[in-house]
């Protein structure tokens, strides 16, 4: 994940950046779809966050503050397996790091 542009000041203290996943859900997100955010620690990667998509046909916005310095995975999970868009409504997501 590289940095994009702030929309202006951060709200995270000095040494962290803001990271925000923007999911879109299709009309069955809340069933089927959440997130998680895994942070490498000794060679390899754990999980550090979770969320889950509580919404469907809609946009959730999540946020945190992570380390700048730190490396970090993000997976969606579709718990379904039949996606996030089309056949069930136009779903997706989007990061922004920085």
């Amino acid at each position: 994940i590289l940095p994009s542009e702030p929309p202006g000041p951060s709200p995270c203290p000095a040494g962290e950046m803001l990271f925000e996943v923007e999911v879109k859900s299709d009309y069955y997100g809340s069933d089927d779809n959440l997130f998680r955010v895994q942070e490498k620690s000794g060679g390899k990667f754990k999980n550090f966050w979770k969320e889950n998509i509580t919404e469907s046909d809609s946009i959730q916005t999540f946020q945190k503050c992570l380390s700048a310095t730190q490396c970090y995975k993000f997976i969606m999970i579709d718990r379904i397996g039949d996606g996030m868009c089309c056949e069930n409504g136009d779903g997706g997501y989007k990061l922004t790091w920085g």
